[in-house]
C-alpha cells in the first residue's frame, strides 16, 4: 500500500467515514484507510460488554450473514468491526469510540447521556410505549443505543445526537484508550 495526499471520493474501508488528506490506499482493490486508521488495537475491552475483549474483524468476517451493530442496529458487513464470538456481540469500529455525552442538536443547555440499553418505559416492556427521536423523528429501536436526557426526556439516535460524530484522529485515540494492555 502506498500513502496518497488526494482526497478520495470513497469512504474509509475501516472507519466507513469519508477519506479527505492522507491516506493508504489500493486503488485496484478499492480499499483505502485513513493514515490514523492504519494501526487500531486488535483487542479492545468496551464498557458495554464488560464480559469478553472485543477483537478487530475484517469486513469479510460477516461477508455472508444479516448480521447487525449492536449499537447503531445497522448492516455489520460493510466496514472494519469490533467483535465477541462467545457473545455474538458486534460494534463498528465508529461505534466503539461514540463519546459517552454529546448536546443537543437544538440547545447547548441540555447534556445527552450515551445508554447502551434502553433507558425509557417500564422495566417489563408490558406497555406498547414507541419512543421516537428528538432530531429526525423517527422510531427509535430498543434493541440499540441511544443518547438520553433523564432532566428533559430528550431522545436521539447515535447518529442524530450533535456531537455524537467523530473522526479518525478521534476513533485511534479512543480506541487506545479501551486498547488491552
Amino acid at each position: 500500500m502506498t500513502s496518497n495526499n488526494t482526497p478520495k471520493p470513497t469512504a474509509g474501508s475501516t472507519c466507513g467515514l469519508q477519506l479527505v488528506g492522507s491516506a493508504y490506499g489500493c486503488q485496484s482493490c478499492q480499499f483505502y484507510l485513513h493514515a490514523s486508521c492504519f494501526d487500531l488495537p486488535q483487542k479492545i475491552q468496551h464498557d458495554a460488554h464488560p464480559a469478553h475483549p472485543l477483537t478487530l474483524r475484517y469486513p469479510s468476517y460477516y461477508k455472508h450473514c444479516g448480521k447487525t451493530c449492536d449499537a447503531c442496529c445497522e448492516d455489520i458487513r460493510t466496514s472494519f468491526m469490533y467483535s465477541c464470538e462467545l457473545c455474538d456481540f458486534d460494534l463498528h469500529v465508529t461505534c466503539a469510540t461514540l463519546y459517552k455525552l454529546a448536546k443537543r442538536a437544538d440547545t447547548s443547555k441540555d447534556t445527552l447521556r450515551l445508554y447502551y440499553s434502553f433507558p425509557v418505559g417500564d422495566s417489563n416492556n408490558t406497555m406498547p410505549w414507541i419512543a421516537r427521536c428528538d432530531v429526525c423523528n423517527k422510531r427509535v429501536s430498543k434493541e440499540g443505543w441511544l443518547y438520553y436526557s433523564k432532566d428533559t426526556g430528550y431522545i436521539a439516535h447515535i447518529k442524530c445526537a450533535k456531537g455524537a460524530k467523530v473522526g479518525p484522529s478521534w476513533i485511534k485515540e479512543r480506541l487506545n484508550m479501551l486498547k488491552i494492555k
